[in-house]
């Protein structure tokens, strides 16, 4: 039985408090108090042991399992046996001086730094340099009789000061703050001893193989090393050391294929398993930053933790997505990038697969050429014109058709849609309304046809004189759109477009229409060779020109006896039928559908021999 049994400190570690009971009984180490009990000294003791130490003592087992180091990831920083110091026992000498007892936050490899001196923590004496291990025989003194609380401690660097602080939930001085990412110390954080385990780790060997397995610091300057050089770039330069850890460890993966999980090894698999919960959703945020904005990968977004709304700053975008934003087949896409008509990278991913890749970017610029470029319907909307308005355009030279090989890579229409506007400003810039109310007739575009008598030639000419300024618009119509809004004077059209200004064609409705004259007539005058016309093919279908100088000669060889007829105040039958009798030749026509006959006319040399003859002397007898 102990003869000296003092109560354990409310923040005493268990290997501490049983040093200084061994001592206060006279016994040379821990393993002399614990060998009736089977038990080897150790940093984390089993509950079964701790309950046969506890009535080993005859105490309460409460305090002694509050004491004990626990070997889980969930635990504390202050009883986290994962990362306490192996078989040591560091101090700080001024927190020992003020009471001589083994503090449980001082057992943690990760804030090897007082939090309430600011110093660094000893374990090593001061005289003869031996470590301050629980085989000692005495709590306050080293082997060689040194004391504990008269070992100098130096003060700790910066960051692994404000470190210590923040993985056991003290308040960061304000000076040393700015050195931790705000959430890193934000309230309710837990684990921050495993997630600066797992930083440092990968800080100091990117592209290690089981990294997470690498012996832990053995004494407080290796601790402080760890820290200062590996981890301290990546906390103390957020997100920016983030970043670059990042980077490193991509360009220390070997692999070339496409997975998240795989560009980034064990990392991110280790990072989204043992810091997926809510309070770490802060760095997956700024990992999920980075890797949308900057690597050549898929995300897969159902196990990634990276939020949906991060696919729209990707930096890469696959081949299949690019191809969605774009608006065309993947395997076009696929194939214009593996020709190298589009910047892009391509990953092998076996014998006969690979994964495509292109910069935002370049995603961007090729959905911006698409855009810029129309197809012929949406020409003719624009322009406002008929299909065979803009082919007349496109030969008259003032729209361009672009061929696929004069157009952009992955560019299917041949229309460059800020060449159209451009068209219609310059045309339109020009308008001057008439300076005389005398002039010809309003035209516009659609009416500008070879269907008004003009020929091909002439409606080619008329557009290219439009296009050139020779002739410019004299009005806008009111509600039209785009070409056909605006009106051109019909004579200064013929001025330009006409070989012979004067050899103006009319259409045959145009000519009953202005003269009064049937369909059929006219139809059986050019039929029986008394009135010249030429016959064009418009589409599918046919159409009668006549030339005004055809037209005056057939005024100049005929009477038409209707217009006779009605001057006089009689009936052309009438007149046909005396003519007749009196022996002059009347060309007349016959219908199926009408009764009697229509379209009389009267050659003027047969008029005239008629009129010689009757104005004979001896015929007036």
């Amino acid at each position: 039985m102990l003869i000296d049994l003092p109560s354990i400190a409310p923040e005493e570690a268990l290997n501490g408090y049983l040093l200084r009971l061994a001592e206060l009984n006279g016994l040379g180490s821990i393993q002399q108090l614990l060998e009736p009990l089977a038990i080897k000294p150790r940093a984390s003791y089993s509950p079964e042991q701790v309950g046969r130490i506890a009535n080993m003592l005859c105490v309460d087992r409460s305090p002694l399992v509050q004491a004990n180091l626990v070997a889980s990831r969930t635990a504390r920083p202050d009883v986290n046996a994962q990362f306490a110091p192996a078989s040591r026992l560091p101090v700080c000498p001024l927190c020992f001086a003020e009471e001589p007892v083994i503090r449980r936050s001082w057992l943690n490899i990760m804030t090897p730094v007082c939090t309430r001196h600011g110093v660094c923590l000893v374990d090593r004496c001061g005289e003869c340099g031996e470590p301050f291990t629980w085989r000692r025989a005495s709590l306050s003194m080293c082997m060689c009789g040194a004391g504990v609380a008269e070992t100098a401690a130096a003060p700790a660097p910066a960051f692994s000061h404000a470190l210590s602080c923040a993985i056991h939930g003290v308040s960061v001085p304000t000076e040393l703050s700015q050195l931790l990412p705000v959430a890193f110390v934000a309230p309710g954080q837990e684990q921050r001893d495993h997630l600066a385990w797992f930083l440092a780790c990968h800080g100091a060997d990117p592209g290690g193989a089981k990294v997470m397995k690498r012996p832990r610091p053995v004494d407080t300057d290796e601790a402080i090393a760890l820290l200062e050089e590996s981890l301290q770039p990546i906390l103390s330069n957020w997100p920016e050391g983030m970043q670059q850890l990042l980077t490193r460890i991509d360009a220390a993966s070997p692999s070339q294929s496409s997975g998240i999980g795989k560009q980034l090894g064990n990392w991110y698999r280790v990072l989204h398993r043992n810091f997926g919960q809510d309070r770490f959703q802060w760095l997956h945020d700024e990992v999920a930053q980075f890797i949308a904005s900057h690597m050549v990968l898929t995300i897969n977004d159902r196990v990634s933790r990276i939020p949906k709304c991060f696919g729209q700053i990707k930096g890469w975008l696959s081949v299949a997505e690019a191809a969605r934003a774009i608006g065309i087949a993947p395997e076009r896409l696929r194939h214009a990038l593996r020709a190298g008509d589009v910047d892009g990278e391509v990953r092998r991913g076996g014998a006969d697969r690979d994964f495509c890749f292109l910069r935002r970017h370049v995603v961007e610029e090729i959905r911006a050429r698409r855009a810029r470029y129309v197809d012929a319907r949406r020409a003719m909307a624009l322009l406002d014109v008929t299909k065979r308005q803009l082919k007349r355009l496109i030969d008259a030279g003032g729209v361009t058709h672009r061929e696929p090989a004069d157009r952009p890579s992955l560019v299917d229409a041949p229309f460059l849609e800020e060449e159209l506007h451009e068209l219609m400003q310059r045309i339109e810039s020009r308008l001057q309304p008439s300076p005389s109310p005398r002039h010809g007739a309003a035209i516009t575009l659609s009416d500008i046809t070879a269907v008004r008598g003009r020929g091909e030639d002439y409606v080619l000419r008329a557009y290219q004189a439009i296009l050139r300024g020779d002739v410019v618009p004299r009005a806008r119509q009111e509600g039209a759109v785009g070409l056909n809004r605006l009106v051109f004077d019909e004579d200064e059209l013929n001025v330009v477009a006409l070989p012979n200004p004067h050899d103006a064609r009319m259409t045959m409705t145009q000519l009953c229409d202005m003269m009064g004259w049937k369909h059929e007539a006219v139809a059986k005058w050019v039929e029986n060779g008394h009135l010249k016309a030429e016959r064009i093919a418009n589409g599918p279908t046919m159409t009668t020109l006549f030339r005004v100088d055809d037209l005056l000669r057939f005024a100049t060889r005929y009477v038409i006896l209707s217009v006779m007829a009605a001057e006089c105040g009689a009936q052309s039958k009438d007149l046909a039928e005396l003519l007749e009798s009196q022996g002059c030749e009347v060309h007349s026509f016959h219908h199926e559908s009408r009764r009697g006959r229509f379209g009389s006319i009267v050659a003027l040399e047969n008029l005239g021999a008629l009129l010689q003859e009757v104005c004979r002397p001896e015929a007036m007898c």
